[in-house]
């Protein structure tokens, strides 16, 4: 009997009491993740942790060599590792009458994965939409495929957003009880200031579907995320990238068997480990079990930016403006100070990072020219 904990893929969860005789520790198990795409592959290779009732954060895998190839007998050159712990690997433009598949060489073990011929993704639309105020904007992806090449598709989001902290705060003091220590001031021409802050997030589910019993290859409207019009992502700038991917049937089975497995049982071991290794062998030891499913396939990318005037963001009540105070025995943070005036309020409401997700680090192609 045994307790673990996985992180894994996109999401992470944890195996209460799983019991199996035929394995003795599901620890060390080499991840794959990646789709072989046209140009460059990115795939990511890592080991599965096992701490009893901890979580672990999986150890990337850095001395691995890592190709494509193709049916024909070519092979790209070695992909180079990344300070991202992804392998890139630069495998050229993928030809619709060949077949590929990944290599990887590791610890005088050789894994493959099959070999496939490409999907060529269709363009993808994406949509933001709200029905009526308080109702939560939605933003949905729409495709068609007249290719009809394949009905299965996934799709990942990326999301960036700027907040602004309640009151700006010219000044921040350092306290000890009431006493104040130090002043720090804060200018908004710098990035020394507790106004200005960024968030970022990312999709932790696997998003799928399926065109294969409707007549024509089309989605229409599938809802990726819902945001509720007062959630501080909508306030400023809100700003989002969405990769489609279509997938073969088996990378589709394989992924939604992992994502029923995590919305069951909140990890991927509730089943068999026999059952979850994808398509990817160990050549060299066919008994040794590897976790992944590597498709061949070239997606399609779109992003969108909600500015906060598009009506979507329904700005909340706070109370901020009736906590500021010029009481001198407050032990909040003085966030405005002149030579004749010291105003106090809650760190809240002056320091943009107490917001969720929020940081001073600004995305590097961010539009807005605030610090």
């Amino acid at each position: 009997m045994i307790s673990a904990c996985f992180l894994l893929f996109l999401g992470y969860g944890c195996i209460e009491y799983f019991e199996h005789s035929g394995i003795k520790d599901i620890s060390g198990l080499l991840v794959v993740e990646g789709t072989i795409d046209s140009g460059e592959t990115f795939i990511k290779l890592s080991r599965s942790g096992y701490i009893n009732a901890t979580i672990r954060e999986y150890d990337a895998v850095e001395n691995a060599l890592v190709y494509v190839e193709s049916n024909d007998g070519n092979r790209s050159k070695a992909g180079t590792h990344t300070e991202k712990g992804e392998y890139v690997i630069p495998n050229g433009t993928l030809s619709s009458s060949l077949q590929y598949r990944l290599l990887i060489s590791l610890d005088g073990e050789e894994y493959v994965s099959t070999f496939q011929s490409p999907l060529f993704t269709p363009e993808i639309e994406l949509s933001i939409t709200k029905e009526k105020t308080g109702d939560p904007v939605l933003v949905s992806v729409s495709t068609h495929d007249p290719l009809a090449q394949s009905p299965y598709y996934r799709w990942e989001y990326k999301e960036n957003w700027e907040v602004h902290a309640e009151l700006y705060a010219n000044v921040t003091a350092v306290m000890f009880g009431a006493q104040v220590i130090e002043y720090i001031w804060h200018d908004l021409e710098t990035s020394n200031n507790k106004y200005y802050c960024w968030g970022a997030d990312s999709s932790r589910i696997f998003i799928l579907d399926s065109t294969d019993k409707l007549i024509e290859n089309r989605i229409r409207l599938k809802k990726l995320i819902e945001i509720e019009p007062a959630d501080d992502r909508l306030s400023q700038l809100y700003f989002i990238s969405v990769k489609q991917t279509m997938l073969s049937k088996e990378a589709f089975d394989y992924f939604s068997n992992l994502q029923e497995n995590i919305d069951k049982s909140g990890g991927l071991f509730s089943k068999m480990p026999s059952e979850m290794r994808g398509n990817i062998i160990c050549i060299s030891d066919p008994e040794k079990t590897v976790i992944g499913y590597v498709d061949v396939s070239v997606p399609t990318y779109t992003e969108k930016y909600i500015e906060r005037n598009d009506g979507f963001y329904e700005r909340p009540y706070n109370n901020c403006l009736s906590q500021i105070t010029d009481d001198f025995e407050s032990t909040m943070p003085v966030f405005y100070k002149t030579e004749g005036e010291e105003l106090k309020a809650p760190e809240d409401c002056i320091d943009c990072r107490r917001k969720r997700n929020a940081s001073k680090n600004k995305p590097a192609f961010w539009p807005t020219n605030v610090l």
